[in-house]
C-alpha cells in the first residue's frame, strides 16, 4: 500500500486572494480585538480542513494548530488522532474552534461519500451562526472535486474551486 505525503503548506499561496473577500470587519472587529486578536487576524479567512484520505496517519500531525480539521476515523488515522488529542488540547483561536474532530465512516463508501456525509455538520459547526469569523475556506484532502461535491458546495455558498495535488480547496464569501 502506498502512503501519501500531504503538504499542508502548498495551499496557502491562493489564500492571499481569499483575504479580499473573507469577511466583513464591522461586528467581527470589536469581538476579535476583545479576545486579543489583531485586526489582521480577524480579517484572515477561517480555514477548515476536511480529511477523507483513509491513509493520512502520521501526516495529520502537520495540520496547522490554529485551524479546524475534520478527519475520517479510519484504522490508519485513528491512533494518530488519539495521540494528537492527548498531546494538544482543543483551543479557541480568535473566535473559532481549532483542532481535530474525527467522524465515523463506512468502509463500503467512498471518500467522496464521506465528504458529502459530513458537510452539513461542518456547516453547523463553522458557519456564521457558530463562530466568528465563519469559515470561508474548505481544504479537502483525499477526493477530487466531483460534480456531486461541487453541487453540494455551491448550495452552501462556495463559488471558487482550485485543484490541489491531494484534493481541492473551495472558497466562499463569509457572511
Amino acid at each position: 500500500m502506498m502512503r501519501t505525503t500531504h503538504k499542508w503548506a502548498n495551499y496557502r499561496a491562493p489564500l492571499d486572494a481569499a483575504m479580499s473577500f473573507s469577511l466583513h470587519i464591522g461586528r467581527h472587529y470589536r469581538r476579535a480585538s476583545e479576545r486579543g486578536c489583531s485586526a489582521a487576524m480577524s480579517r484572515a479567512p477561517s480555514i477548515v480542513h476536511l480529511i477523507v484520505a483513509a491513509d493520512c496517519g502520521e501526516s495529520l500531525r502537520s495540520l496547522p494548530h490554529n485551524e479546524a480539521a475534520w478527519v475520517a476515523d479510519t484504522p490508519t488515522n485513528h491512533p494518530v488522532i488519539k495521540s494528537i488529542w492527548a498531546s494538544r488540547p482543543r483551543e479557541e483561536y480568535c473566535g473559532y474552534a481549532t483542532g481535530i474532530t474525527s467522524f465515523q465512516v463506512a468502509a463500503d463508501k467512498t471518500p467522496e461519500d464521506w465528504a458529502l456525509g459530513v458537510l452539513d455538520t461542518i456547516e453547523d459547526h463553522h458557519s456564521e451562526y457558530s463562530q466568528t469569523p465563519p469559515y470561508s475556506v474548505l481544504r479537502v484532502v483525499g477526493t477530487l472535486l466531483s460534480p456531486r461535491l461541487r453541487a453540494e458546495l455551491d448550495q452552501r455558498g462556495f463559488f471558487r474551486y482550485e485543484d490541489s495535488s491531494d484534493g481541492f480547496v473551495a472558497y466562499k464569501l463569509a457572511a
